[in-house]
């Protein structure tokens, strides 16, 4: 197993970490298949809808969960949304967490698209829209 940490600009190996996998998830393929469908229509139909609006799911798709992390009083919660593309045979593992952000589905699932976008080479003009308050 290998992970890489990339810089923003999607070129730049941060940090590479070699490992090896000594475990098994102990639930069966149908479970897991279950799990992976359903993560692939959050950015279609589900809370991640609005901002993957116009990305071309169909080319490249992409399971995803949005979450958001209530801190209390006095911050803001921290958005976060995690993605695996494509998802019919993950090669990568996108994430994005803001704190004191709001919502998932406002501001760290817009920035997965983009990330999304920029790896895989895709030109989009159409602005990435935010559905203000659903996770």
């Amino acid at each position: 197993v290998v992970d890489r940490v990339m810089a923003s600009d999607g070129d730049t190996v941060l940090k590479q970490v070699n490992g090896q996998c000594d475990r098994m998830v102990p639930y069966t393929k149908p479970e897991l298949d279950y799990v992976r469908n359903a993560l692939t229509q959050v950015p279609v139909s589900g809370t991640a809808k609005v901002p993957f609006y116009g990305f071309p799911l169909s080319d490249v798709p992409v399971a995803g969960k949005t979450g958001t992390a209530y801190r209390g009083e006095p911050f803001q919660d921290t958005s976060w949304f995690a993605a695996m593309v494509p998802a019919n045979d993950p090669q990568y593992v996108v994430l994005a967490m803001v704190e004191q952000a709001g919502f998932g589905s406002d501001v760290a699932a817009p920035l997965v698209r983009r990330m999304i976008e920029t790896m895989y080479g895709i030109e989009s003009n159409a602005p990435v829209i935010a559905q203000t308050g659903q996770d």
